[in-house]
């Protein structure tokens, strides 16, 4: 069966959309379809994408840390590529209607992938860039590096409270009870308090799938790489706290509540 750009179109959700950061609205999404459009008639999975897509980031990462503004605009033009690569396999799982538990997985390498890399990245390309730090720029890798464990060590912390959770879980009420890692006692909105859903929606908005790199086009053309990288390297740094703090507070929380 061949596909249309306009299939492709209807099999994306109309709630999915409404929901879109803006540089997702404006650029990502709408080039998605197109691309797609390629892939899914050449008999690509969603999984051959986000594995590509895994390969793409981290070219685009190691170009970012050259000496040079050509190779730093095609660090950011790669990056730009991969976030479209990260709607395209989404958009041809929804097409064949076909969701496993290896795509969520090979989904997750592709999202592990940029989240381990760019800010190194950026932080080289601030090193190379900056006339605000001066002789103190060597710093911009170290907060850059920072930044980047902090940003992999609060993914890590959520997913060890899941597997955690799935299996205190399995043991108090069986597996009849739990369903998938993502679903029901985990993501009920009645459980999330205020500061969870304000700090899950700024990632979503702000975050590596959200504006970020919009943002990073604007610094580098802008020569302001520098402020960028400091931004967002409190960002990760304050969020890599805050989910240190929920997921504990809410481990002591559930094992106070079911295991005394």
């Amino acid at each position: 069966m061949k596909y249309t750009v306009e299939d492709i179109k209807k099999s994306f959700p109309e709630s999915k959309a409404k929901k879109e950061p803006f540089w997702g609205r404006v650029f990502l999404r709408r080039t998605s379809f197109y691309i797609t459009y390629f892939f899914i008639n050449h008999n690509w999975t969603p999984n051959k994408v986000s594995l590509l897509s895994c390969i793409v980031a981290t070219i685009g990462c190691i170009l970012l840390c050259f000496d040079q503004l050509l190779f730093i605009w095609m660090g950011v033009f790669i990056l730009n590529i991969w976030s479209v690569l990260d709607c395209v396999d989404g958009n041809i799982a929804r097409c064949l209607k076909k969701t496993s538990l290896a795509g969520e997985f090979f989904d997750a390498v592709g999202g592990y992938t940029i989240s381990a890399f760019i800010m190194p990245g950026v932080g080289m390309a601030a090193y190379h860039t900056t006339g605000l730090f001066g002789q103190y720029r060597i710093y911009l890798i170290f907060i850059a590096s920072l930044a980047g464990i902090c940003d992999i060590f609060s993914r890590l912390i959520y997913q060890k409270y899941s597997n955690s959770m799935m299996q205190m879980e399995y043991k108090r009420i069986g597996a009849d009870g739990i369903a998938v890692e993502n679903s029901g006692f985990y993501s009920n909105d009645n459980h999330f308090s205020f500061i969870k859903k304000l700090s899950l929606y700024i990632d979503y908005e702000f975050g590596i799938g959200g504006d970020e790199l919009m943002f990073l086009i604007i610094a580098v053309l802008i020569n302001k790489i520098d402020i960028f990288l400091i931004m967002y390297s409190l960002y990760y740094i304050m969020g890599f706290v805050l989910v240190f703090i929920i997921y504990t507070k809410k481990m002591f929380n559930y094992e106070k509540e079911y295991l005394n």
